[in-house]
């Protein structure tokens, strides 16, 4: 089992269920600002699960110091899918992320691509 993926994230889910969607995470406040509904906390971890599935099912090639490491919670779906659920519902904590402009994914940590 691999412990760090490279696609295990929620923007990549909600890219992939909602394509270019128009969403922000500020300060703990999910806001969709796409006219699709917004996918749904079980959608999330059903693609979060999948990507893993898929990430798993190549034949990778880990380095020793990437096979001793721990694995990485915030890649576990049920904690992203947990913590999505709560940013719904204005209980989270997270900052910054999303698409606001719809183009392509947000970036990591809520700093726009370069």
């Amino acid at each position: 089992m691999k412990k760090l993926y490279e696609w295990v994230a929620f923007d990549s889910a909600i890219n992939l269920l909602r394509p270019r969607a128009k969403w922000k995470i500020d300060h703990g406040q999910f806001n969709w600002q796409d006219p699709r509904p917004c996918p749904t906390m079980q959608e999330v971890e059903d693609v979060l699960k999948k990507i893993k599935d898929f990430e798993e099912s190549i034949d990778y090639i880990l380095l020793p110091e990437q096979e001793e490491a721990e694995p990485d919670d915030c890649q576990d779906p049920e904690l992203i899918a947990q913590v999505y659920n709560e940013d719904l519902h204005g209980k989270g904590a997270t900052g910054g992320g999303g698409n606001e402009q719809g183009v392509g994914i947000g970036g990591e940590g809520g700093v726009p691509p370069q």
